[in-house]
Formats: C-alpha cells, structure tokens, sequence
C-alpha cells in the first residue's frame, strides 16, 4: 500500500473565510455527478469493474459521526481516515481531510491529504502569517508539490512535472486583479501533478500526485513604502497510484468525477466558519474596547509625567509604555492630536462613522461588508 506522511506543510490564512465552498470543491473533485454511475462499468481490456458508493466520514466534527462525502469506487475497495479536527487544522478552520481507499492488496488506490495554507509578508521574515498559519515563501504550485513529496516521500524516484490546466477550469472565477487605494490585489488559480514511481513490499509502483494552489497577493506601492503579502490555500492533495504499467486514469477520474457532499454536513460546516468569524470579529473588537480604556488611562498618566517633567523624559516613557502595551500610532485625523495609539499586532486599522475601530491582518477586510458599518481606513505613522 502506498504510504504517505501527512506532515507536508503546517497549516494557513484569513481568504479561508469561504472555506465551506472550497470544501465542496474539495479533494480536487468536480462536482458533478455522473449519471447513474452506479449502474455502470468502467472497462479494463475484457474485465468489467464494478462500482459501490463509498463515504467519507466526518466522525468527530459535530457530536456524532454523519457523511461528509460520497464518491463511487470499485466494489470490494477498502477505505480508512475521514474528516479529523485538531489544532493542527488551525490555519483551516479547525479540520481536515485524511482519507484514503484501496483494493484489497493494497497496490492500487487514492490517497487523499489534507488542504493547506500560508502566507508571506516582504516586512516579516518568520513567524506566522495569521493565527495558526505560518509564513511560508511558496510561490508556485510545482514548489508545494514538490515539498509534499519531500515530506511525504522522499524516495521517490524518475519525478516528472506537468501543469494541469484542466484542474483549474474546474474551479469559477480563477483568475482576477483590481486595484486598492495603496496598490493591486492579484488573484491566480494554479494546478499541477508530479509523476514519479515509488517501491512498496517490493512492487514498483506508479503514483500521480495532484493539488489545485490558489494564490491571493496584494502590493502596496507608494511614495514610501513597497511590499507584497502572499496568502495561499492548497486544496487537498490526492495521490493515485497502482503497479507500474497499470494505473488506470479513466477509473481513478470516474471515481473524482463522481464525488458529492452531504447537504447536511455542508450546512454545518458553513455554519462552524460563520461561527469562527463572527467571533474573531467580536473578540477583535471586544480586545479593541479593553486596550482603548487601558489607552486611556495610560494617556492620562502620560499627561501627568508632561506635565511634571521634561519633554526629553516625557517621550522615553511614551516609547516605553508603547512597547510595553505593544502599540502604535495611526494617522487620525478625528483625533485632536491627528494620531491614534492602536495595537501593534495587526497590519491595518479602519475607524468606523459609529466612532469605534477595528484592526484586522486582512488586507481585504471591508468593514462595510463584515459589521454592516462604514468606515475609513487609517495609515500608520511615519
């Protein structure tokens, strides 16, 4: 049986936000299901192949075990894994896919990895791009496949790259790019499959290792400042494999043209991420209100030291207390000193027409869209 690690990439970023319609779209399956599929045979030389229903389950995610998905695969394959959750899916709103199916000697199959992400900052060398995604200088879909094979395996011999294009016209609006009041925002769509043999119980297998990469970079490019931030989502990966000579692509793409969701499951799942960030958009503002009151009484004692001693002294406490609330100033132009002190771990601040302030890492967020209230994004100090 073909053996693949699930250690290819830590997980990553805040575009996961439509995660629920990614996961439709998921395991690099279309949607569309073939037409009475069941009933049909897929023809290997003079042998006919039946196929049955099998589901993925997610057995964990909501309280109970319920069908996350159901594909058509041959009769009498075995199949392992489902949906997991964990902290390691933390980048991805907390789950995964692992899963995968097999004939009954193990040499031919479809494994399944789950979906990933990152980011990279030109400002940030290390560190994490969003909570629970690292930073990661991954580019094009040939570099993260080839890491997946580095880290799931790296004995893997006669490796061969081609794009698959097909992939991505599978996949609605791929390709876009609109400008922002500081630079452009690029969207691309990339797929790519990376052929190679590996050798198990001492068969000699071949193996296609396939993902769809959707890459969201946006370039900020002013008169004194220019950076990019790359976020990315992979969606899983799927290896098919079978001894050497015998590894039948119109099968393994009957079986990925015949995958569905659970409506039900698909519900919950959209439902879990609105949960997830209608909560990190009210705890950002419930943090906001708490750091603007400790703002303020900090404020005032820094009126106090002005006033009691030297500018030169009063600064070096300013500096201070910024570093020990982890804070910033923003340009204002509501505030009587054109400044506002915010929190320095986030990348952007808008202030809204109700008087309150959000900070987000997202280059993206529109404060109109996410809380219903406009509102005016502000730059940091120089």
């Amino acid at each position: 049986m073909l053996k693949l690690r699930n250690n290819s990439l830590p997980n990553s970023h805040s575009f996961l936000n439509n995660l629920a319609g990614y996961c439709v779209l998921a395991i690099g399956f279309a949607l569309a299901l073939t037409t009475s599929l069941a009933a049909q045979t897929v023809d290997q030389g003079s042998d006919f192949l039946r196929l049955e229903p099998n589901v993925i389950v997610d057995h964990t995610g909501f309280g109970q075990p319920i069908p996350a998905y159901t594909l058509f695969t041959p009769v009498g394959w075995k199949s392992s894994g489902g949906i997991e959750w964990g902290n390691q899916y933390a980048c991805t709103k907390g789950f995964g896919i692992n899963w995968k199916v097999t004939s009954q000697d193990e040499l031919t199959g479809v494994a399944v990895l789950p979906h990933q992400g990152w980011g990279y900052n030109s400002l940030v060398s290390s560190g994490e791009a969003s909570p629970g995604c690292q930073i990661r200088q991954i580019y094009d879909v040939q570099t993260y496949l080839s890491l997946v094979l580095q880290n799931t395996r790296p004995d893997a011999a006669n490796i061969q790259f081609q794009p698959r294009p097909d992939l991505v016209a599978e996949i609605p609006n791929n390709q876009w790019s609109r400008p922002w009041q500081l630079g452009m925002e690029f969207f691309t769509t990339e797929a790519g499959e990376l052929s190679f043999n590996v050798v198990e119980n001492g068969v000699t297998l071949d193996v296609k290792l396939m993902v769809t990469v959707q890459f969201t970079k946006t370039v900020t490019d002013t008169d004194v400042t220019y950076h990019e931030a790359v976020s990315a989502y992979a969606y899983p990966t799927v290896a098919i494999f079978a001894p050497q000579g015998q590894l039948d692509e119109i099968l393994f793409n009957a079986m990925r043209k015949s995958a569905a969701p659970n409506p039900e499951w698909e519900n919950a799942i959209a439902e879990h991420i609105q949960i997830i960030n209608r909560t990190n958009i009210e705890g950002a503002i419930a943090r906001h209100q708490i750091t603007m009151d400790a703002y303020r009484d900090i404020g005032d004692m820094i009126n106090q030291t002005w006033k009691n001693q030297q500018v030169g002294i009063d600064k070096r406490a300013e500096n201070f207390i910024d570093q020990i609330w982890e804070r910033q100033n923003f340009d204002d132009a509501s505030s009587v000193s054109g400044k506002t002190k915010l929190s320095s771990h986030y990348d952007h601040a808008w202030r809204l027409d109700d008087g309150t302030y959000v900070m987000s890492d997202n280059q993206s967020f529109n404060p109109l869209e996410e809380l219903g209230i406009n509102g005016q994004k502000l730059n940091r100090s120089q």
